[in-house]
């Protein structure tokens, strides 16, 4: 329901209707619209978390586990345009908690760039290039998101890489 009419357009009552329950059960469970989105978003970045770590087990090194992550959240997110526009469009729009909670998961996917890179590293620079990418790659997908083009989201992943997402990581 957010992600097709927006966080703005929604009410609890449209919530319940299409949730077939009534106020008593939604509250027993969320308390609030924004509790019910944060819910939403949490079950949506966890499954999208999966699938971006299972991708980037198959890498053999960081810049290939980069690129197998991104391609991954690229398809996930293009296979799953509700739940997308959701995470990276309405969640803006839904409060503090939510931005905070989409601050929390930019954190944790920079975290697991981060876990790769640290195997690989040989310098002593702060490593700000998972937050580097992370931000880039939201940014990316927000804008595609905003503009109705979530579906182009996929074939955006050659011109990531080509754009120096990739130099960005360092080889082993």
């Amino acid at each position: 329901m957010v992600g097709q009419n927006g966080y703005a357009a929604a009410t609890l009552d449209g919530l319940l209707e299409r949730a077939s329950t009534d106020r008593e059960t939604f509250a027993e469970l969320f308390g609030s619209l924004e509790d019910c989105l944060i819910a939403a978003y949490d079950a949506i970045v966890d499954d999208a978390a999966r699938h971006v770590i299972a991708a980037q087990r198959e890498g053999r090194d960081a810049r290939e586990r980069l690129k197998l992550g991104v391609g991954a959240l690229l398809d996930y997110c293009a296979e799953h345009p509700d739940e997308t526009r959701l995470c990276f469009v309405e969640a803006l729009h839904a409060g503090p908690r939510a931005r905070a909670r989409r601050d929390l998961a930019m954190r944790e996917f920079a975290r697991l760039l981060r876990i790769h890179r640290a195997a690989e590293a040989n310098g002593s620079e702060p490593d700000i290039v998972p937050d580097v990418i992370v931000g880039g790659v939201y940014e990316v997908i927000y804008s595609r998101v905003a503009a109705d083009r979530i579906d182009e989201l996929p074939e955006l992943l050659p011109q990531l890489v080509q754009g120096g997402l990739l130099a960005l990581v360092r080889s082993a």
